[in-house]
C-alpha cells in the first residue's frame, strides 16, 4: 500500500493556474500550489508570487504541464540514486 500512495504523490501536480491581477484574457499565471493554498480564484499583486504571468489560458496550461514534467523528471532521477 505504501508504494501506491507514493506513486500517487509522485504524479500530483505542484502547480496551478489562476487569474492574476486582472480580468482580461492575458491575465493568467502559473503558481506553486503551496503559495496560493486557500486564496480565491483571482490572485492580486502581493498575495502570491507567480512563476510566470501575462499568459492566456492555453499558454498557462502549457507552462503548468511543462513545470510538472520537469519536476517529475527530477524526482525520478533522485529516486534512482
Amino acid at each position: 500500500m505504501k508504494t501506491k500512495t507514493a506513486i500517487k504523490n509522485l504524479f500530483k501536480s505542484k502547480y496551478c493556474i489562476k487569474k492574476f491581477d486582472g480580468d482580461d484574457s492575458y491575465s493568467w499565471a502559473v503558481f506553486k500550489k503551496s503559495d496560493v493554498n486557500g486564496l480565491g480564484s483571482i490572485i492580486f499583486y502581493g498575495q502570491a508570487k507567480p512563476i510566470c504571468c501575462g499568459l492566456d489560458r492555453q499558454m498557462a496550461i502549457y507552462y503548468k504541464d511543462r513545470f510538472d514534467k520537469e519536476d517529475l523528471g527530477k524526482e525520478i532521477n533522485v529516486n534512482k540514486r
